[in-house]
């Protein structure tokens, strides 16, 4: 499957119904001969120009971003983590102030955004959690947790898949 997120400095620069074309101003961009700096124009999600665009030769509705020094690179894919901004995959949200971690759905559920809102600042569109040894409840309660993320947030499509590590496997 091709994705069309599009990543600048670790800031999503994504394509919606009203905005259908986008072209970077400047952005520096990896090739065989070294890194280029130059436009590019993008498309219905798909890369149609990379050269000198000016700005009158493109639609009215698309959006000019300067992106001077910045580098555009795919967005990364992490194949195992156990969470990130204060969230476990196993075991949910830390709270500081009980230094424990809360497991309650609402939390998890908390937890799996905070953490996707991280990886999506940082480049990363998609993630395969990995979850710890642990009581087999806590484990069935966190797989239900994550899948009714992915069936019903907007972010849930980060959420790759699951790693289930432990001594027993």
């Amino acid at each position: 499957m091709i994705r069309t997120e599009i990543f600048l400095n670790g800031m999503s620069v994504g394509l919606n119904k009203t905005t259908k074309t986008i072209l970077l101003k400047a952005v520096k961009i990896p090739a065989s001969s070294g890194i280029v700096t130059s436009d590019m124009l993008i498309q219905d999600g798909k890369i149609s120009e990379i050269a000198a665009v000016h700005a009158e030769k493109s639609p009215d509705s698309t959006k000019i971003i300067n992106a001077a020094g910045a580098f555009l690179l795919p967005g990364f894919v992490d194949v195992h983590t156990n969470g990130a901004a204060g969230f476990d995959a196993t075991w949910g949200l830390y709270d500081p102030a009980e230094d424990t971690f809360d497991s309650s759905k609402k939390a998890y559920l908390n937890g799996l955004e905070q953490a996707a809102g991280f990886f999506l600042s940082h480049g990363t569109p998609r993630v395969v959690l990995s979850m710890i040894a642990a009581p087999l409840t806590q484990l069935k309660q966190a797989l239900h947790n994550v899948a009714e993320f992915k069936a019903t947030h907007p972010l849930g499509k980060i959420y790759e898949g699951i790693f289930i590590e432990g001594s027993f496997i």
